[in-house]
């Protein structure tokens, strides 16, 4: 390889050389002949020496290739040749391994032959040793053996204690009966040594018995110490929280008579409102009658009197159209005070009651009263409450002085009342949350669908019912009967009257109310017939009234129409391809006498337009 790269030198050396050569040549221009031939023999010289070189060179590496290969075919030799050898040691190493797990198995089949016979008929050794080797198991019965020798030998020293004290029992038995009998006095001394020792003995266990008493007396005293110093605090707790409740709730009582007074109020001003507009509007309607008559008789005066000159016409009509207007100017100001004064009363009644609209007036009112009623039944439940903890302590101020004047063993502590007492008053605390919360749900959820009746039923107010609908609804108390009803006269005609519903109603009846104008409105629209000019009128009433919501979303059809223009250029473009450029005009008439969609498919379509629509609106307000 040193050859190979050293051979590299003589040809840049050459090539350097001609090109040096050259430019001397093409910059010696002057040169002289005999000059110019001397350097074309140098030029040929240069060219066979640089031959030779390469000649040279190739012959080497020619050899350097020939004793690589060589090296290479050595080397493949000695490999597989170590192959073998290898595979040869790989087969005995795998003959030894097989022999020496036989003599193994043979071992261990020997050893447990040998641990069995030893261990003999005892199986739980057996299947202990099982598993171990000779030497352990032999270490093992050894330990074994041993601990019995042992325990034979400890067993041997006691037998022969034992001996020696039944030799000296048997001596001492010996000398008693050898002994001469006792006499009566000495019998009757042993009795009342045994005697006494038997008293001594139960004296002393009543001792004892009386010191543990003394001593779980004491005990006692201190812990009930302990309890009493802490039951003031926790009296006082309780009776703070008793005295804020009360407060509470007369605050709450407070409130709820100053809400009924006002309601009261409201009521009455609203009665006399009523009243007074009704005194009002019977007051306009015989002005109206009286016009009316006026101009009959203006009328009938024009008949009969037609022979009679225009100038006494023309002035009794200037006249009555000036005393008209005098009226209605004199009418209108009256309007318009009623007015003020019934808006500025609204308002005051608004800003006590903290009510945006009137209609939530009435069921603010009824919200109030479902709260004082549920007021009422906390204050029920909290007084019954208030009884039980009242006899509880009663009970366990009962139980404490039986506890001091009467100790007895059995007796109950009072750690377990107290914590049985600490359980109870956390489930009534929880139950007592739960109310509240459930409460203000429903009150929010009465709240609601009330103002929503009211909202409904004031929105019906003014649509008419037939006579046989009112009729029968005097029954049910929903349309009052025609002696206490209000008649409303339009100037247009005098035979048009509604009934006026009372005030006072509850929220089902004004529910059935409400259900029987539906059922009248669904029953007139089915009689309606549909056409295209009342469903156009319906739609633009519909999305003028809906335009303020906050679900309503506009909707440009900008991208639609710009999708709509790229489809039918493509169409365009295809039929230019086809050889025929020709735009093809859709025929909506044919098309809607093939296919008509459904309700479905419209909505479907509708949701699919919108949501495409909001879609791009986000991306195009992302990439802004």
């Amino acid at each position: 390889m040193r050859l190979a790269r050293n051979s590299r030198v003589p040809w840049a050396l050459g090539t350097l050389g001609t090109h040096h050569n050259g430019l001397n040549s093409g910059g010696n221009l002057n040169c002289s002949p005999g000059e110019q031939r001397g350097q074309v023999v140098q030029r040929a010289t240069m060219k066979m020496r640089s031959e030779d070189d390469v000649d040279k060179q190739t012959q080497e590496l020619k050899t350097i290739t020939r004793l690589q290969e060589q090296c290479r075919a050595l080397q493949i030799q000695a490999v597989k040749e170590k192959t073998v050898k290898n595979r040869a040691t790989l087969a005995l190493l795998r003959k030894n391994i097989r022999h020496g797990i036989q003599d193994g198995a043979l071992a261990k089949k020997y050893d447990q032959q040998t641990i069995s016979k030893a261990c003999g008929k005892d199986m739980p050794t057996r299947l202990a040793h099982c598993r171990c080797t000779m030497e352990v198991a032999r270490e093992k019965l050894r330990k074994h053996v041993f601990d019995r020798v042992n325990v034979h030998n400890v067993l041997l020293h006691l037998v022969r204690l034992r001996g020696k004290q039944l030799e000296s029992k048997q001596l001492e038995l010996a000398s008693l009966q050898n002994q001469p009998d006792a006499s009566k006095e000495q019998l009757r001394l042993l009795q009342v040594i045994r005697q006494l020792e038997n008293n001594i003995e139960k004296t002393m266990i009543k001792i004892t018995t009386s010191q543990n008493i003394h001593l779980l007396y004491v005990e006692l005293l201190d812990y009930l110490k302990k309890e009493l110093a802490g039951y003031p605090t926790e009296l006082d707790k309780l009776q703070n929280l008793v005295v804020d409740y009360c407060s509470e709730l007369s605050d709450m009582t407070v409130m709820s008579q100053d809400a009924m007074m006002i309601t009261d109020q409201v009521k009455m001003n609203m009665r006399q409102k009523e009243a007074t507009f009704i005194e009002e509007r019977r007051a306009r309607e015989n002005r109206l009658n009286q016009q009316k008559k006026l101009i009959d008789k203006i009328h009938t005066k024009e008949t009969n009197e037609k022979y009679r000159g225009r100038t006494d016409l023309k002035f009794s009509n200037l006249m009555s159209t000036e005393t008209l207007n005098v009226r209605k100017r004199e009418t209108s100001k009256e309007d318009i005070e009623y007015q003020t004064y019934l808006t500025a009363l609204v308002e005051k009644v608004k800003t006590t009651v903290r009510c945006s609209h009137l209609w939530d007036i009435t069921g603010q009112f009824l919200a109030q009263r479902n709260t004082e009623d549920n007021l009422e039944l906390q204050m029920e439940d909290c007084e019954e409450r208030r009884s039980q903890l009242e006899a509880l302590m009663k009970k366990l101020e009962a139980e404490e002085t039986l506890l001091k004047f009467h100790q007895t063993p059995s007796s109950v502590s009072f750690k377990s009342i107290q914590e049985k007492m600490k359980d109870m008053l956390g489930k009534e605390e929880d139950r007592l949350r739960l109310a509240h919360t459930n409460m203000t749900k429903s009150q929010k959820l009465l709240l609601t669908i009330q103002t929503g009746i009211d909202n409904l039923y004031l929105r019906l107010m003014g649509i008419p019912l037939p006579g046989a609908q009112v009729l029968a609804q005097w029954g049910t108390g929903l349309v009052p009967p025609p002696q206490q009803r209000s008649w409303e006269m339009s100037p247009s005609s005098c035979l048009q009257k509604e009934a006026v519903p009372p005030d006072s109603l509850d929220v089902h009846s004004k529910l059935a109310y409400c259900e029987g104008k539906l059922l009248h409105l669904a029953n007139s629209v089915q009689m309606l017939s549909r056409t295209e000019e009342v469903n156009t009128k319906v739609r633009d009433a519909l999305e003028s009234s809906t335009l303020k919501e906050k679900q309503n979303t506009r909707i440009s059809f900008e991208d639609l129409e710009e999708d709509i223009i790229g489809t039918v250029s493509g169409l365009g473009y295809w039929a230019a391809q086809r050889g025929e450029w020709m735009w093809e005009t859709f025929q909506f008439a044919d098309m809607d006498q093939s296919y008509v969609p459904s309700r479905a498919e419209i909505k479907r379509q509708a949701q699919q337009l919108i949501e495409e629509s909001l879609k791009i609106s986000k991306k195009k307000k992302k990439k802004k």
